[in-house]
């Protein structure tokens, strides 16, 4: 039996090469009522909803044993804290029109000579918007018209010479 304390004693007795391989342990996170995470959590899981979308079943899909959760953000109408109240109000955006020049510039990049009627339309713009779509079709419009011209020069200019 003095064997066996003796094996246990010199287990139990701390080596220097321990110390520089064990670590002290990580303080122990609090997240209490009160805690900045605790309240940021909260606050996220009270303007938060969560809707499941079910999958649809198919030959070639297999639908998952799980719904998948769908995670929307809604902002509360108004936020509470222990000292002031912050109210929020919803933000709606009125719906805009596209000008016509914005489409023609857009178009332009698949056939040029929407460049060109954007430059002219609208002889009389109404708007700074419709102002400033025209410039730019404008602009884009010169370009095309100088890379039009290398273009036909460099083919009349390869016919020529057949």
């Amino acid at each position: 039996m003095p064997s066996d304390e003796k094996h246990s004693s010199v287990l139990r007795t701390p080596s220097p090469a321990m110390g520089f391989h064990s670590r002290p342990a990580a303080p122990e996170s609090r997240f209490d009522p009160g805690t900045l995470e605790y309240e940021v959590t909260a606050n996220f899981l009270r303007s938060s909803s969560i809707a499941y979308k079910s999958t649809p079943v198919s030959s070639t899909y297999r639908a998952s044993a799980f719904p998948q959760p769908i995670i929307t953000l809604q902002p509360p109408s108004a936020r509470h804290s222990d000292d002031f109240e912050i109210e929020i109000t919803p933000v709606v955006q009125a719906p805009t029109k596209i000008p016509l020049g914005g489409v023609l510039f857009l178009l332009g990049f698949l056939f040029f000579p929407c460049w060109w009627l954007g430059s002219i339309y609208p002889k009389r713009p109404q708007s700074k918007l419709e102002t400033r779509w025209r410039l730019y079709n404008r602009m884009i419009s010169v370009i095309s018209l100088l890379i039009l011209g290398f273009t036909l020069g460099v083919i009349s200019w390869y016919l020529s010479r057949r």
